[in-house]
């Protein structure tokens, strides 16, 4: 049994957590060592500090601590993702994890568990780490991965595992769990999906002549958004009628519908941006609302705070539902594997077309890292480079051609002279 040895100490760490610390001793052995938790609190003062402790010790006390050398990679890693979705471990930011984020971690969790769940921290070696990075990727005798699914992952699936189980052991290397990361030192799995390429100016044509031709409808004016605004489908499910100036020709951008929560929250990068529309789509959002205006003022519901991609008898539409629309419309009309990313990539490559600068791009778009941007410019640019080169050869093939005719010359030396043919 361990027993408390000294009043502990606390220090915060970062706006709303506090780590506290205390000695203790094995009755038996005689070993001392040090136990750690951070806790969740409202504020730093010492009345929360005090509060910190005396809740660490009484759990102490209470025997509810376990021996960090029996604690298995399941336990921890269960107590990890508790603390993520309480505040207690924040992002490196010093912001809460987001709700996207944390149902992510715990999926990728479940998949580790099973290789990994029983093993404890303490016994998992760098050669534990390396076969299962293998396995998530194979199937054994049975045809069967080490996964939920029993399917082999893509690369970039197993490389997303990888970099959650890397930051888990990383905590228990921070909170004096185990003395090293065994994931240092070794390379995750190699991201394998394919770069989704933008539309061409000529499929653009095609995808808002189909826009044009048909009634005006909550998917349709999705579809438009992310093409000729640049919106993530999140944000374009969260836009109101009161976002929306048709004066002005603009939509401002300040929120996005959360897929788990469907609440609204920040946009990713908690800027809010006003954003010109073409005057095509500007005429195609205020027929629309004169059709949206009348179901809504006959439902009793205020126009203005109701969002533009939803029925009008519904809230919202869910962003899955916004893809899974566009995936339909996509196939029906030849337009196979369309996403609402690619059509938010499409409208960054068009600013590029139209020689906007990439800070003027970075604004639209809504991106916190210019490198961002600039990678898009940059795959335009280089997409741009391919095609010179190539109209450029068939330009030299269309020349006349020539012969060369190697002479002598009076000093000795050889020579090179054209002939046209």
């Amino acid at each position: 049994m361990w027993k408390v040895k000294n009043n502990g100490t606390a220090s915060f760490r970062g706006k709303n957590s506090c780590r506290v610390s205390f000695q203790v001793e094995n009755d038996a052995t005689g070993e001392i060592k040090r136990e750690m938790k951070t806790f969740h609190v409202s504020g730093q003062t010492q009345k929360e500090k005090k509060r910190c402790i005396a809740e660490f010790r009484a759990e102490l006390e209470s025997g509810l601590n376990r021996d960090a050398r029996f604690l298995t990679f399941s336990e921890y890693a269960d107590e990890w993702l508790k603390e993520r979705e309480n505040g207690i471990r924040l992002t490196s930011t010093g912001k809460r994890v987001a709700p996207r984020t944390i149902a992510r971690d715990r999926d990728r969790i479940r998949n580790i568990n099973i290789t990994l769940g029983n093993m404890r921290l303490v016994a998992i070696t760098k050669a534990d780490v390396k076969k299962f990075q293998a396995a998530l990727m194979t199937t054994d005798e049975s045809g069967k991965a080490p996964t939920i699914s029993g399917k082999p992952m893509s690369g970039a699936t197993a490389h997303g595992v990888c970099v959650t189980l890397k930051q888990i052991l990383q905590d228990a290397v921070d909170d004096d769990i185990i003395a090293k990361n065994p994931c240092n030192g070794l390379a995750s799995p190699q991201v394998d999906t394919k770069e989704k390429k933008p539309l061409s100016k000529e499929r653009v044509a095609e995808f808002r002549a189909l826009l044009d031709a048909s009634t005006p409808r909550p998917s349709l004016v999705g579809f438009r958004l992310c093409l000729f605004a640049g919106l993530r489908r999140g944000e374009a499910c969260d836009l109101t009628w009161d976002d929306f100036d048709a004066e002005k020709g603009t939509i401002t951008v300040s929120k996005s519908l959360c897929t788990e929560t469907l609440k609204s929250k920040p946009t990713k990068t908690e800027n809010v941006r006003t954003i010109p529309l073409d005057p095509a789509t500007v005429a195609y959002l205020v027929r629309f609302r004169k059709i949206q205006a009348k179901k809504l003022i006959g439902l009793g519901k205020p126009v203005g705070e109701h969002r533009i991609v939803a029925k009008a008898q519904c809230e919202f539409m869910h962003p899955e539902n916004l893809t899974r629309s566009l995936a339909r419309f996509g196939k029906a009309n030849g337009f196979e594997g369309i996403t609402p990313h690619i059509l938010r990539h499409t409208y960054c490559t068009l600013l590029c077309e139209t020689g906007q600068s990439v800070k003027t791009a970075q604004y639209l778009m809504g991106h916190s890292d210019p490198l961002t941007t600039l990678r898009i410019y940059d795959h335009y640019q280089e997409e741009n480079g391919l095609k010179a080169a190539s109209a450029i050869g068939s330009l030299m093939d269309s020349l006349p051609t020539t012969n060369v005719v190697q002479f002598d010359s009076p000093r000795g030396r050889w020579g090179l002279s054209a002939v046209a043919v």
